[in-house]
């Protein structure tokens, strides 16, 4: 009990590090190649990784199993309740006693250990908070054409861009100002792995896809909650992520039922 007490306040200590460096990710490196060993933990910070401290790799691993512990149970995909090196794990963490900030957990099996890299959200004082596209540095002759397709009716929003390039962050700007969500006379929803962020009069439903299972047709939870959200009454549908072949034909088919779509895709 007093080894996992102390592993949880190193794990709270190195994300309150990370916040107060405005480090967008975290990642941690565990190595035992049979010759040599080590436990890496690194900032992003403005675009660079830059290492923050070593770690022993058995102490490591122990603080990344307890990291993945404190995960949102609803984040986490059927059979990976426990954290192992073996193999690729997702979930959604939010930091004890720390308001607005909520970490995205994604790991993998390394040839020799393994890697893990949490995201971190950080809505405290972010453009996500205030919902202002100017904060966000759009000009504004984009930001009429945005609210342009953005509020206009039916059709799909698609946000496109690489890692970091702010396709989540103005999307959920843009929805946050919806006069239909501000005045509550529209039903909006959002169906995410996982959710980001809060906007207001906005449902979140969050799925979480398993590695093994994540893009194959009905097995795809994100699929199965989108079928039952068609059949709530819905206005505005946010998507997230278009990632797998399942999600993108239900893009397709809510696209023609009339209702208003956003969504993100990923792509230089």
């Amino acid at each position: 009990l007093q080894s996992a007490t102390v592993t949880d306040k190193q794990f709270e200590e190195i994300c309150m590090r990370a916040i107060e460096q405005n480090a967008s990710d975290i990642h941690l490196r565990v190595r035992n190649d049979g010759g040599e060993s080590s436990g890496e933990v690194l900032f992003r910070i403005d675009g660079e990784l830059e290492l923050f401290t070593e770690i022993e790799p058995k102490k490591l691993l122990e603080l990344i199993s307890a990291a993945y512990a404190k995960s949102d149970a609803k984040s986490i995909a059927e059979g990976q309740g426990q954290w192992s090196p073996s193999r690729p794990y997702g979930s959604f963490i939010r930091i004890e006693n720390v308001r607005n900030v909520e970490l995205r957990f994604q790991s993998n099996s390394e040839r020799y250990g393994a890697d893990a890299v949490m995201r971190v959200l950080n809505y405290e004082g972010r453009s996500e908070v205030t919902g202002d596209l100017r904060s966000s540095g759009y000009l504004p002759s984009q930001i009429e054409l945005l609210e342009e397709a953005g509020y206009g009716p039916g059709g799909s929003v698609l946000m496109i861009g690489e890692t970091g390039s702010g396709k989540t962050t103005s999307l959920t700007a843009l929805i946050r100002n919806h006069q239909g969500l501000v005045s509550r006379r529209l039903y909006a929803a959002a169906v995410e792995d996982p959710p980001e962020g809060r906007p207001k009069n906005l449902s979140q439903f969050p799925v979480a896809r398993s590695a093994e299972t994540g893009g194959k047709g009905a097995q795809n939870p994100f699929t199965t909650a989108l079928r039952a959200l068609m059949r709530m009454d819905g206005d505005v549908i946010l998507l997230g992520e278009i990632r797998d072949g399942a999600t993108a034909e239900m893009w397709q088919e809510l696209c023609l039922t009339g209702h208003k779509i956003y969504a993100t895709f990923h792509a230089p």
